[in-house]
């Protein structure tokens, strides 16, 4: 399953990419299944295993979609 996930999502352009998070974001936001907590976790999760670029941009990302 994950390798279809992969295989699915490493086709997308980086603007499908962003427009499917933000989708998706709003989504868990309505059903009550993420909240700016929960984000913020993820970033801490991630970041020590990014470069100071992806970051950055995960960092903007959380920022924007909260």
């Amino acid at each position: 399953m994950l390798q279809d996930d992969y295989e699915y999502y490493r086709k997308k352009s980086k603007r499908e990419l962003l427009e499917t998070l933000a989708a998706m974001t709003e989504e868990q936001k309505r059903n009550g299944t993420l909240d700016a907590a929960t984000m913020e976790e993820t970033y801490s999760l991630l970041a020590p295993m990014l470069d100071a670029r992806q970051r950055q941009l995960l960092r903007s990302l959380i920022d924007e979609l909260k």
